[in-house]
């Protein structure tokens, strides 16, 4: 998926040491140069760029922290060499590989890849046409890229030649040329962060992410909200299911959009949001027999002063998830991201830079009060990003993930309320319908639900819009000694072991 990830990009990690029965966290998230003011997306008359005005080119591009994270998890846990491991990623690019039908088809209806040469050069051939499926790509660039780094370490890549000729590409876009310099790069460091988790129903622990990615904290409140209905009742009535969770869904997205950002930069009150009686005074809003007319952020008493971000984060949903699990019974959930289908439609040296920059909210405050996503020098924007981790009765019992920009939260909460409330099979919990919300709409993965279904939705009162949704949930489960693998069907996922 090299429209989806990618060394110019960032992720996530979760590493399950079985061992020591501990959790390790690694933030690879971008950086906004230290150039980066808050009014980066905003016109000269004050008013926010439209989202695919802002991804092309330059300016979008954030601080790449994929090598950097995954050096650091390298060093404290791998037992292969850099070239070891490079090699296979090596061996690809030099041999070359076919074109997806989803890559072809991206390729296809992408309205901005055009614009720059050296993707365009790359992505169609000589008669401009898309790439198609099953047509070989070759990227010679990107193999004697990573045969570099492999031979003189993941540094090269922020300090030698690498390093260089990104700036460059930034600084000579055509179009929103950006301002990042060789120091931002050099100074870029991956974090280690503390884990969140959260008891569900007494016998499951599920433990995510925590800021600047707001999936973790997003899927302890949810469950923290649904733990308060007995999920049995509705076993089968996808209808009630669908309404619960999305509802569910529309309180914790408030919450998300006023207080998630950077933990660097903002407070972000945890304790708070994930209150078990917080979430319980939040779950008595919800209607089982009518959708909530309007939807509000809870205020904290001891919470600085924030402002609700209508416009909290332009997440899209080309990412790639993986997770792992070894014959130890070690584990890795790692989630990575360039942002947009193709990121900033930059390519320096066979691989695309990043548009995370868009992730932050485009206007910086409202009534005078700073928004917590707002654009700042050496910040992280916020994520969607969900990988998670979920033990029973404290043996590791599932490993999951998706992309999907904003929906990734709605994809992982669903997959993990048909596996863990309704025990169902991993392979159909990953295909049930999904949906998601976004402000009072409510979208439904089209030609998946019957019209009595779609009625009874209405009937509570939810508008529906029908989109594609194509998910790439990858789930591993654990149980009595067994493993258990099984990829997303829509992203043309694949498990395998050995």
């Amino acid at each position: 998926e090299p429209q989806s990830s990618g060394i110019g990009g960032g992720g996530f990690l979760l590493y399950y040491d079985k061992k020591n029965e501990h959790i390790e966290v690694y933030d690879g998230r971008e950086v906004a140069p230290k150039k980066a003011q808050q009014d980066l997306f905003l016109r000269a008359d004050g008013n926010p760029l439209n989202h695919s005005e802002a991804i092309l080119g330059g300016k979008s591009v954030g601080v790449p922290g994929l090598l950097a994270m995954l050096n650091l998890a390298h060093k404290d846990h791998s037992t292969f060499s850099l070239k070891e491991l490079f090699q296979p990623a090596i061996d690809l690019a030099k041999n070359g590989f076919p074109v997806s039908s989803r890559l072809s088809e991206q390729i296809t209806n992408d309205k901005l890849l055009r614009k720059t040469e050296t993707s365009k050069r790359f992505f169609y051939d000589k008669d401009n046409s898309a790439k198609k499926t099953g047509e070989i790509i070759y990227n010679k660039n990107f193999s004697e890229t990573l045969e570099y780094i492999s031979v003189e370490g993941v540094e090269s890549f922020y300090h030698g030649k690498i390093a260089k000729k990104i700036i460059q590409k930034i600084h000579r876009s055509k179009i929103n040329p950006g301002e990042m310099e060789l120091s931002d790069l050099k100074n870029y460091k991956a974090k280690k962060r503390n884990v969140i988790c959260k008891q569900y129903r007494i016998v499951w622990k599920v433990c995510g992410m925590p800021p600047p990615s707001s999936g973790g904290i997003a899927i302890l409140q949810a469950l923290g909200i649904l733990e308060n209905f007995n999920m049995h009742n509705y076993k089968g009535q996808t209808d009630k299911i669908i309404h619960l969770l999305s509802e569910t869904l529309r309180l914790i997205f408030e919450d998300r959009n006023k207080y998630i950002g950077d933990p660097d930069f903002v407070k972000v009150p945890m304790e708070n949001l994930l209150n078990p009686f917080y979430l319980k005074e939040r779950s008595q809003l919800i209607k089982l027999d009518q959708k909530m007319e309007k939807t509000f952020p809870m205020s904290f008493e001891d919470s600085q002063d924030i402002s609700f971000s209508e416009m909290a984060s332009n997440e899209k949903d080309s990412t790639s998830h993986i997770s792992i699990i070894d014959q130890e019974g070690n584990a890795v959930a790692f989630t990575s991201s360039i942002e947009s289908a193709f990121g900033s439609r930059l390519m320096v040296e066979g691989f695309l830079l990043n548009n995370q920059l868009t992730d932050f909210s485009f206007i910086p405050n409202k009534n005078g009060i700073k928004v917590a996503n707002k654009v700042e020098p050496n910040k992280r924007p916020m994520s969607s990003m969900s990988p998670t981790l979920v033990f029973k009765n404290n043996s590791l019992f599932l490993i999951l993930g998706s992309p999907g920009g904003q929906n990734i939260i709605s994809y992982v909460l669903k997959t993990l309320i048909y596996i863990i409330d309704f025990d169902m099979k991993i392979v159909k919990a990953i295909d049930a319908p999904n949906f998601a919300i976004r402000n009072q709409e409510m979208f439904i993965e089209e030609n998946r639900l019957d019209d009595l279904t779609i009625r009874r939705l209405e009937d509570l009162g939810h508008d529906i819009v029908y989109k594609k949704m194509k998910s790439g949930l990858n789930v591993i489960k654990i149980k009595n000694g067994k493993i258990y693998g099984e990829a997303d069907s829509r992203r043309q996922g694949l498990a395998l072991g050995k």
